[in-house]
């Protein structure tokens, strides 16, 4: 089939940094416009290998078009952008951005995109920063950083619970599966939060 003869498609690609981010807004925007497909990425923008945006590459045709909300979806670094951008252009695709309308054929909407692709790799420089001066901060005045443990929220919110949980991983007749199932945790939670317990009874080796 040639490519007159074939119907052009419309891509969608929706991206957040990490698992904790949600893609509803971005998925709706998308749905909205048109899009059938939609490549759904929960990975850094900064990470060069993307696996659905890989995948999206590979799909694509001339006569297509890959839509996105921003820009910074793409990715946050000028380097990359402009050779995605370029790599459309080159095999025919079209790139429309919902939030962020620019004309990538013009002299003057390749400058706005350049200058909006700056700023967006700015911000999130400026955002790492600010992240590490926190922890920074937080380190020198002695607070524990990293996620919080399971364990320590219900020492502080539920300290009948937490003893029962002590007391289970030191009874002979409790299983790690046993005492999972009980307290609606993973072997590897478990394992994570009350190793000490577990290895003094023995239970470390089990599953």
């Amino acid at each position: 089939m040639s490519n007159k003869q074939r119907k052009s498609r419309t891509w969608g690609y929706a991206r957040v940094s990490t698992e904790d981010q949600d893609l509803r807004h971005q998925m709706q925007a998308l749905e909205e416009y048109g899009c059938k497909e939609i490549f759904e990425e929960k990975q850094s923008g900064k990470d060069m290998h993307r696996e659905q945006l890989k995948w999206l590459k590979l799909v694509l045709e001339p006569g297509d078009k890959v839509v996105v909300t921003k820009l910074d979806r793409l990715g946050r670094n000028l380097v990359e952008l402009e050779e995605l951008v370029s790599g459309f252009e080159e095999q025919g695709v079209e790139l429309v951005c919902l939030h962020q309308p620019v004309d990538f054929k013009s002299a003057n909407g390749r400058m706005m995109f350049r200058m909006m692709a700056a700023f967006a790799q700015m911000e999130s420089e400026l955002a790492s920063e600010r992240t590490k001066r926190g922890m920074d901060a937080a380190r020198n005045a002695g607070k524990q950083l990293g996620a919080v443990r399971k364990r320590d929220l219900w020492e502080r919110d539920d300290p009948k619970r937490a003893k029962a949980i002590i007391k289970d991983c030191a009874d002979p007749g409790m299983s790690m599966n046993a005492i999972a199932k009980k307290y609606g945790i993973t072997n590897a939670t478990l394992r994570k939060n009350w190793a000490d317990e577990l290895k003094d009874a023995g239970k470390m080796k089990l599953r």
